[in-house]
């Protein structure tokens, strides 16, 4: 099960946090990933990635320069 939470605050300061995104991939801890990290072929985006075999280079959050997000949160049945 994907999850995905997060908080608003349209009212931060200079020190505070404007958005805070918190995302689970999965229950499937011991499904081989790469930390969050610019991509290689992408390096204006930022994200974890999948690195099982058939689903490489997948992932379920990732955020480019500019700020527009993509988040998965359902894919079809394994």
């Amino acid at each position: 099960m994907c999850l995905l939470a997060f908080y608003l605050n349209p009212d931060a300061g200079e020190n505070e946090l404007y958005l805070v995104l918190v995302n689970v991939r999965d229950e499937l801890y011991t499904r081989p990933t790469q930390l969050a990290c610019f991509w290689e072929k992408h390096p204006h985006v930022i994200g974890g990635m999948d690195l099982k075999r058939g689903k490489e280079g997948g992932t379920w959050l990732a955020m480019s320069k500019k700020g527009k997000i993509g988040i998965l949160l359902n894919t079809a049945a394994r």
